[in-house]
């Protein structure tokens, strides 16, 4: 996150702060960090993997599948890309999607 921070020209302290205000759990005090470079996943992108682990999440939404087709064992998270989980949203709700 800080690389698209810098990246997009902004004050990656300011940002990061706020973030922090506002999601104080968010940012690497999970214990789970230290579990990074056990992801099997491209580098960059492992950050991702590891906090999904841990909240059991059912779908990691990304357009970047390619660096998220080697998952660990012990992983229940699958990858989708945003177009197929919305068009999945839609056809598992069509009514709350059409309000939306």
């Amino acid at each position: 996150m800080e690389r698209n921070v810098v990246k997009n020209g902004r004050s990656d302290g300011r940002v990061l702060g706020i973030i922090e205000l506002a999601f104080p759990d968010a940012i690497g005090n999970d214990g789970y960090s230290s579990r990074i470079q056990e992801m099997p996943n491209h580098p960059k992108d492992r950050h991702v993997l590891v906090t999904a682990i841990p909240c059991e999440a059912d779908i990691l939404v990304t357009a970047n599948l390619k660096d998220f087709q080697e998952l660990p064992m012990n992983c229940k998270t699958a990858s989708q890309h945003p177009d197929d989980f919305l068009l999945d949203q839609r056809n598992d709700s069509p009514h709350k999607c059409s309000m939306t």
